[in-house]
């Protein structure tokens, strides 16, 4: 199958941002809501997580008693917390991620369910934003939106296939939401196994790390 341009993911894909199989960030927001007076367990953090429509994300503010604001409060925690593991070096990018990015001879895009302040940062950090022709990630600063677009609904994807004006590109990501976006969009997917095998996901191919993506390209 020829693609004409690459989709990538961040997180797990390009950012090895995987602490704790993701605790990290759980933690995080269990401590802000503690701070702010809320009793917030390790489920009501993952349900933010994988809220994908808002009557999600309602049932967990309603049964919090939150307001909209205090959760993106939350949230806004989440991503400082972070960006100050990228600083420190925590988190880095995957050893193979430059190289791949570097050798792909066709339009790159981005879409990312990392927040944009975030994902603009993390590009910039690491030096890599040059390799993107197309970029597109979600503001926390309205968190109903936020929920609406972000994958797996094909918004993101859709828009940086526009911006990449390709007819057949792929998604690569590591995650349901990615695969499950890029079937939304009519697209092939490639799931990058970096942190689970995904048995149960059903992309178009599979990869056990980011340097296998170029078996995919040039088949």
């Amino acid at each position: 199958m020829e693609y004409d341009a690459v989709i990538f993911d961040m997180d797990g894909v390009i950012l090895d941002s995987g602490l704790n199989d993701f605790q990290w960030m759980d933690q995080i927001r269990m401590k802000k809501a503690s701070e702010m007076g809320y009793d917030y367990s390790k489920e009501d953090a993952i349900q933010i997580v994988q809220s994908t429509n808002v009557s999600q994300l309602e049932e967990l503010m309603d049964r919090k008693g939150m307001s909209l604001k205090e959760v993106e409060e939350i949230e806004h925690r989440v991503q400082n917390a972070k960006i100050s593991l990228i600083e420190h070096g925590a988190i880095r990018l995957f050893s193979e991620t430059e190289n791949i990015l570097q050798d792909i001879d066709k339009p790159v895009g981005l879409a990312t369910n990392s927040p944009e302040k975030t994902a603009k940062f993390t590009l910039r950090y690491f030096g890599i934003h040059n390799y993107f022709d197309s970029f597109e990630a979600l503001s926390l600063n309205d968190l109903k939106d936020y929920v609406r677009k972000k994958k797996p609904h094909p918004f993101m994807l859709e828009k940086v296939q526009k911006d990449l004006d390709a007819e057949n590109p792929v998604m690569v990501g590591d995650s349901g939401a990615d695969i499950k976006s890029a079937k939304n969009a009519g697209l092939d997917s490639v799931l990058v196994q970096s942190y689970s095998d995904g048995k149960h996901l059903d992309p178009t191919h599979r990869i056990r790390n980011l340097a296998e993506l170029k078996s995919v390209l040039n088949e």
